[in-house]
Order: structure tokens, then C-alpha cells, then sequence
């Protein structure tokens, strides 16, 4: 997966997350990744 495309996947994630619990900002962000999940 490209990098960038991975960040973007990354942050509609977040920002759907963060709607759907009426968040006004969000403070940290913890990804855990496999080793076969295709980043590197």
C-alpha cells in the first residue's frame, strides 16, 4: 500500500471515529500493524 494512501485511510478512520463520539479534537492516535500488512 502506498504511503500516502495508507495516511489518508489512516485519518477518515480517525475522523469518522471521532464524529460518530462527538469529538471535538482528538489527542493521540495508537496503530498496531501486522507483519504481513504491507507497509514498509
Amino acid at each position: 500500500m502506498h504511503e500516502l494512501s495508507f495516511a489518508q485511510s489512516v485519518l477518515d478512520s480517525i475522523l469518522e471515529e471521532a464524529e460518530k463520539n462527538s469529538a471535538k479534537r482528538v489527542k493521540s492516535v495508537e496503530i498496531e500493524m501486522g507483519d504481513l500488512a504491507l507497509v514498509t
